[in-house]
């Protein structure tokens, strides 16, 4: 799989040397797999890394214990990382938005955040297909608007999307 998404990220000029990449890690299976390949990919190509991890104030002990997590991979690989906790319900409720609806925004605005702060040029996400979806492969999305592997916070704002299904 390392050599697709290698082969995937070099074709699209996706990471160069110069990047500074904030790596969203919720601490999911998804994530930790794109932390993995992100560090591989740093080994290669020379570019500096960065983790954030939002806890949404919803899971309860889940939710902490997947934060436990990200920190001890974190601090297990040597990747700075920068956790922010939210209250998603309220946000929501505040808003006029769904749970799922404001938890995106919250994480919108926590990676631009992060991506100002820190100087970085990337921001790479994980996502899956659902379990009842048709189309139960993994697949890797690139959507500049959601902020996968943006650009900058300019290019976030555009809305330039395609996927690559391994």
């Amino acid at each position: 799989m390392y050599q697709k998404v290698k082969a995937y990220v070099k074709k699209w000029h996706m990471l160069q040397k110069e990047d500074s990449v904030i790596a969203g890690i919720s601490g999911g299976a998804d994530s930790v797999c794109l932390l993995f390949m992100l560090l591989k990919l740093q080994k290669e190509l020379g570019f500096a890394l960065m983790a954030v991890h939002v806890n949404h104030g919803i899971r309860g002990a889940e939710a902490e214990r997947d934060e436990a997590y990200v920190k001890r991979l974190c601090r297990q690989w040597n990747v700075r990382l920068k956790v922010y906790r939210e209250n998603v319900p309220a946000y929501a409720k505040e808003h006029g938005m769904t749970e799922e609806e404001a938890g995106r925004d919250i994480r919108r605005t926590c990676f631009c955040k992060v991506l100002k702060e820190w100087g970085g040029t990337k921001i790479a996400l994980a996502h899956h297909t659902e379990p009842g979806s048709p189309d139960k492969q993994p697949f890797v999305a690139v959507d500049i608007k959601s902020l996968l592997f943006a650009q900058s916070i300019f290019a976030a704002q555009q809305s330039n999307f395609f996927c690559c299904q391994f």
